[in-house]
């Protein structure tokens, strides 16, 4: 498991730095700024709060792309989505490795039991 944790982290990372730069890009690497706001996203994903009906669509996509080690399913992400949803989820590895390896063990059926 450390193994495959490891990897998708690193994939994630450098996906996340070679997607391509835009306006909503530089809104989401903004947005990663405030802990406070990623905390109540991943509380969302992890189901200790009712999302958003936009959080709901991120979450979605974000184990689509998780469970696809990296790359949003077409089926699910156009290629812009793909390109925000890999940034969004390398700086989470990045910015918050505490929250990352909240949301990778729960995929796992983990609860970490902390904050």
């Amino acid at each position: 498991m450390r193994i495959t944790s490891m990897a998708l982290v690193l994939l994630l990372v450098g996906a996340a730095l070679s997607a391509p730069s835009s306006a909503r890009q530089t809104a989401l690497i903004n947005a990663f700024s405030d802990r406070k706001t990623v905390e109540s996203i991943v509380d969302c994903f992890l189901g200790k709060k009712k999302c958003s009906p936009e959080e709901e669509k991120m979450r979605v996509r974000a184990l689509a792309t998780m469970r696809s080690f990296g790359t949003c399913p077409p089926s699910m992400c156009t290629p812009e989505e793909a390109a925000e949803m890999s940034t969004a989820m390398g700086l989470l590895a990045e910015k918050y490795p505490d929250l990352w390896a909240k949301l990778i063990a729960a995929m796992f059926g983990i609860d970490l039991g902390r904050k």
